[in-house]
């Protein structure tokens, strides 16, 4: 079954994750962060994008846990700056 093409905003999101994550040590944003940097309506717009982002492999995510959306594939180490 051929994949469905990427939305608009599941690119914009992923970017949005990714730049975070490497201005921030690796810390992901919270939702309500995605929400307002990528102009979303709101929280289950977020749900709903990052849920495709799971199915499609991008990302993963640990139940229950604040920040905790992982980009399959990334890597974050400490700056040399931060030591």
């Amino acid at each position: 079954m051929p994949q469905a093409r990427p939305r608009i905003d599941d690119e914009r999101v992923f970017a949005f994750i990714a730049g975070y994550k490497a201005e921030h040590d690796g810390i992901s944003p919270s939702y309500r962060e995605i929400a307002e940097g990528c102009e979303l309506a709101g929280i289950s717009s977020v749900v709903c994008v990052l849920n495709r982002l799971a199915d499609a492999g991008r990302i993963d995510r640990v139940d229950g846990s604040n920040r905790s959306i992982v980009v399959v594939g990334g890597r974050w180490s400490l700056s040399k700056e931060s030591a």
